[in-house]
């Protein structure tokens, strides 16, 4: 649901992405919105994720594993990833007020800026040589 998170799935291992959807297969979310997207709607949010080039936050996420109605933090947020070769290390994002609806300006105006600004931490950590483990 959060931009970050999509970003993620997108762009990561297919195995890491099946380790993580077979935990929340496991541990189910509670929001039945959040349920409608694992259950039906993934892959072809992924694959539009992957098309535009980053991840964009569900208009229907708060912020918490609470439906909008019992809490919504007010923002909206797109996010690409910081790749190490094919290796996903991080997502960055940039966050705003929805109220504004500044979504396809923030695109237009920051999305290049975002792309170069995690393309350079994941150059930077390959010159490094700092591998990222992935956790257990």
């Amino acid at each position: 649901m959060s931009a970050p998170g999509r970003a993620y799935l997108a762009w990561c291992s297919d195995t890491e992405r099946e380790r993580i959807l077979a935990f929340h297969r496991r541990h189910p979310p509670a929001i039945p919105r959040s349920l409608t997207v694992m259950n039906s709607e993934l892959p072809a949010i992924l694959e539009r994720t992957r098309h535009q080039g980053y991840g964009a936050r569900d208009p229907q996420f708060g912020g918490s594993q609470k439906p909008m109605s019992e809490f919504d933090d007010g923002l909206d947020a797109i996010a690409v990833p910081v790749l190490q070769g094919q290796r996903v290390l991080a997502c960055i994002n940039l966050v705003w007020m929805r109220k504004y609806r500044l979504r396809s300006k923030i695109v237009r105006d920051h999305l290049a800026d975002l792309k170069a600004t995690a393309a350079e931490i994941g150059e930077a950590a390959t010159r490094a040589g700092r591998q990222v483990r992935p956790s257990r």
